[in-house]
């Protein structure tokens, strides 16, 4: 049961990392530039952008997709999910 669990969770990571694989790197950018999460969200949102559910930008979903960077994914030094999905850390 738990590789099941260890299977599904890699494949939504890698679903939930392709659908945003074209918009991290400008929304990191635009971070790193001191752009606000709010200011992220409405320039997705003039540029005509929507969530992969078809949904407008908030700046909750921008900061959920931020945190999908890889440089992100670690914890006291650690890569969050290599306890129960190397899957992930590999690919990156």
């Amino acid at each position: 049961m738990a590789a099941g669990r260890i299977a599904g969770a890699a494949a939504n990571a890698a679903a939930a990392d392709g659908a945003y694989a074209d918009l991290l790197p400008d929304m990191a950018a635009w971070r790193a530039a001191g752009k606000t999460l709010k200011t992220i969200s409405e320039r997705l949102i003039n540029a005509g952008q929507t969530t992969p559910t078809g949904r407008p930008w908030t700046p909750g979903t921008v900061a959920n997709v931020l945190r999908r960077e890889p440089e992100k994914r670690t914890f006291a030094g650690n890569p969050i999910f290599a306890a129960w999905c190397p899957a992930r850390i590999s690919a990156n």
